[in-house]
């Protein structure tokens, strides 16, 4: 029989434990959200700093566009704007304010999207459209960069992932996470296949690696990319491998542009994939259906696909009660903790394929980065999660390869493909006027001869 002094010490033991841990998570979750809170403030100060300076000097700088009249857009909720003609650092998919001549004291609207340029006239999506046409339609107005408060949506996945009682999916599954309990464990068998299946496709020993360790990890993989390995080959061979298991995968990034590029590489294998978003948000996609919202992706299929979108996406009507089996982050490295939990509340397992030896996240608020990381992929990497590294890189040849090799990657970065031998091959005697003809006129004989 068992004590019951021994009993009552055991539970007292694990009453201790679920304390310390209970107290854990608070200051997990209370670093998350002064990390957003300071980060937030940080980019308003920042807005508000170009927003002070004089009317005509953003408007020399081209950080602010004029705009001569309005008229009503095709669709509801569109505006056509109407240039003078002169040039700004614009460009579609910027998040713009309309004003008076102010931001700050004659706000018209804010938070309106410039979805398209057609010649001397600008597409904006804007809220209230109609109104402000009829309102101001016949006034010189100005736009000038903004921003989008995201605060509502971190604090919805802070409140969610700090859910208890009961304890909710994401807090069951991404606190433990957060705590450092993370499993990097794998299935031997489902390795050996998906390594077999990316060594048939022709990818190389360290791709096939990835490969094998995406498809078999339990919880979580960590694939570390530097520059020219091959990462989007590994993500799109790994993701159809996913999709022909009959797995939802959602593919994120921090950016349209990394998470277009991945979905054009799955599309081209013959997968079922779906970029959700704004039409916008769909420019250079190939192969891909598109669609406002998971709900309006029409023929989708009954079993496995891909979805791409970015974290936001998945708090908002755009991906509304979706849940997947793995969530794929590209540039993981750019991508920080509270950003990645978004995304990671839908999902079950989690694949970060990114290169802690690039370029972090651009944050604003350094000084609460003290105990957050400033990457999911650094969060992961400092609690020593086992990752694969592509060591052939396809993009630089031997010289060039050995210095970042030696300095950042500790001798095993190594070059490969036909760029290895290559070498850029210089007149013996350096003369400036040959590299001035050329720069200057190359189509010109002179410039072509010395070319």
């Amino acid at each position: 029989m068992t004590d019951p002094a021994d009993k009552a010490s055991a539970a007292a033991a694990t009453a201790e434990r679920a304390r310390q841990r209970s107290h854990r998570y608070a200051r997990l979750l209370d670093g998350l959200r002064a990390f957003v809170q300071a980060e937030r403030e940080a980019a308003q100060e920042q807005l508000f700093e170009v927003w002070r300076q004089p009317l005509a000097d953003r408007l020399a700088k081209g950080l602010c566009q004029r705009f001569l009249k309005l008229e009503n857009g095709p669709d509801t909720g569109t505006v056509w704007a109407y240039t003078d003609g002169t040039d700004s650092r614009f460009r579609e998919g910027d998040l713009v304010c309309l004003h008076g001549g102010s931001p700050l004291t004659a706000m018209i609207a804010r938070e309106a999207a410039f979805e398209a340029e057609d010649e001397d006239r600008w597409l904006l999506r804007v809220r209230q459209a109609s109104i402000i046409v009829r309102e101001f339609g016949d006034t010189p107005c100005y736009v000038d960069p903004d921003d989008f408060d995201l605060s509502k949506y971190y604090d919805q996945v802070l409140e969610d992932i700090g859910q208890a009682i009961p304890p909710s999916r994401a807090h069951y599954t991404l606190m433990p996470l957060l705590d450092g309990r993370i499993s990097d464990a794998f299935d031997p068998r489902d390795f050996e296949e998906a390594e077999a299946a990316a060594l048939a496709a022709g990818l190389n020993a360290a791709q096939a690696e990835a490969v094998g360790k995406i498809l078999a990890a339990e919880q979580v993989a960590c694939i570390q990319g530097p520059p020219g390995t091959g990462k989007t080959r590994v993500l799109a061979l790994a993701a159809r491998l996913l999709v022909e298991r009959g797995e939802r995968v959602l593919v994120t990034s921090h950016t349209h542009m990394a998470i277009n590029n991945a979905l054009n590489k799955i599309a081209a294998q013959g997968v079922k994939t779906a970029k959700i978003g704004r039409g916008t948000q769909a420019l250079g996609l190939e192969g891909v259906s598109g669609a406002d919202s998971f709900a309006e992706w029409h023929g989708r299929p009954e079993g496995g696909y891909v979805v791409g979108a970015t974290p936001f996406a998945t708090c908002t009507y755009r991906l509304e009660n979706c849940e997947f089996d793995t969530v794929i982050f590209d540039e993981a490295s750019q991508v920080t903790l509270p950003m990645a939990l978004m995304a990671m509340r839908r999902g079950s397992r989690f694949v970060f394929i990114g290169d802690q030896k690039q370029l972090p996240p651009v944050l604003l608020a350094r000084s609460v980065l003290e105990d957050i990381p400033g990457s999911i992929f650094a969060k992961l990497t400092a609690h020593n999660v086992d990752s694969v590294m592509l060591t052939d890189t396809y993009r630089l040849n031997a010289e060039l390869t050995a210095w970042p090799s030696k300095s950042f990657y500790g001798g095993r970065l190594r070059a490969a493909g036909p760029n290895r031998e290559r070498r850029l091959v210089l007149a013996e005697r350096a003369d400036p006027d040959v590299f001035d003809a050329v720069l200057r006129d190359p189509a010109s004989p002179r410039g072509q001869a010395l070319a």
